[in-house]
């Protein structure tokens, strides 16, 4: 994932603590206790998520999706 965010936005990976309104991410490790998950938000500059005028900023989305591929290109097989 480092090499991914360097990659596309040109600076190190970082992790938030938020999420938590997301359930289905526990159930899923509940079921599959050995598998990784990268959960990730598109959420980029001035995006207005959940509001009167929502929307994503395409460009973050579209660096987002190149950087997820490169993650999972990176994957071993």
């Amino acid at each position: 994932m480092q090499s991914a965010s360097q990659a596309f936005f040109g600076a190190g990976c970082a992790t938030i603590g938020q999420g938590g309104t997301i359930p289905l991410m526990n159930m899923l490790s509940a079921g599959f206790p050995a598998a990784q998950m990268m959960v990730c938000g598109v959420l980029g500059p001035r995006s207005n998520a959940h509001g009167p005028n929502e929307f994503l900023h395409v460009p973050y989305a579209k660096k987002l999706t190149a950087a997820v591929a490169h993650v999972i290109a990176q994957m071993p097989a």
